[in-house]
C-alpha cells in the first residue's frame, strides 16, 4: 500500500538519511485470539526515543475486542496481543514522532 505521507529523508542529529516523522501501514487478517502484528519503518530511527500514534481499522468484518500493547524499536513497532475475529481484514496505521 502506498503511504499517506512520504517520509521525510534528511541528515540530522537523528542519523544519516533519519526520517524525524515516519508513517506506515500494513494490513493483516485476524485469526479470533491473541496475535502480533508488526510495521517496519521505511528508515530505521536512531533510538526508541520517538511516540508512535496508531489505530486499527476494520476493512472486512467486525470490529476488534483488544488493540494490543505497544513495542518499540529503532526500526519498527510490535502490536502485542490484538485480538482480532478470525478471517476478516484489518490494516494498523501508524505515525511516529521523533521526540
Amino acid at each position: 500500500m502506498s503511504q499517506i505521507f512520504p517520509n521525510f529523508e534528511t541528515s540530522s542529529q537523528l542519523g544519516s538519511n533519519a526520517a524525524p516523522i515516519q508513517t506506515k501501514r500494513v494490513s493483516f487478517t485476524g485469526t479470533g485470539s491473541a496475535q502480533s502484528v508488526s510495521l517496519t519503518w521505511d528508515v530505521a530511527f536512531a533510538d526508541t526515543n520517538y511516540t508512535v500514534v496508531y489505530s486499527i481499522e476494520v476493512t472486512a468484518g467486525n470490529a476488534i475486542t483488544s488493540q494490543g500493547v505497544l513495542v518499540k524499536s529503532a526500526s519498527g513497532i510490535l502490536i502485542d496481543d490484538i485480538v482480532a475475529n478470525s478471517g476478516y481484514s484489518y490494516v494498523l496505521h501508524a505515525v511516529a514522532f521523533h521526540d
